[in-house]
């Protein structure tokens, strides 16, 4: 199964796909693998884990500020990602939801990666040598 996250916050709705063997930082700052657009936010706001047998991800709070919050409402330090179910960082504007590829329509994940903000990387310096003409 192939999972993917939808990530709603101040720059609207977009999506990526998680690779089910590697976890992912979540946070306000770039530096995150996955950058969350909004004050509330902690810059290293929490980590999704994967979990044995391709099951899902566990969402675990990096002892955040403003807190991580389940669908319900309940303040979380640690939880399993359930399906369409979203989890709340920092406020009610920002939320992650796991979904399996195979529950989105074609359509609707396309236009979710579409929209997805590429995360600015640092480029190494490429110093290049010019010969001269001789």
């Amino acid at each position: 199964m192939t999972w993917f996250l939808i990530i709603n916050d101040t720059q609207g709705e977009r999506g990526l796909v998680l690779d089910s063997a590697t976890a992912y930082s979540l946070g306000r700052t770039c530096q995150a693998d996955i950058c969350l657009a909004n004050e509330f936010v902690s810059s290293q706001h929490a980590r999704l884990e994967p979990l044995a047998d391709n099951l899902g991800f566990l969402l675990i709070d990096s002892q955040s500020r403003n807190g991580s919050f389940s669908a319900q409402g309940k303040a979380v330090k640690t939880m399993r990602l359930r399906e369409g179910e979203p989890a709340y960082l920092g406020s009610p504007q920002t939320s992650i939801t796991l979904v399996s590829t195979d529950s989105l329509s074609e359509r609707r994940l396309v236009a979710l990666i579409n929209q997805a903000v590429p995360r600015p990387r640092a480029q190494p310096t490429r110093l290049l040598a010019h010969r001269s003409a001789a």
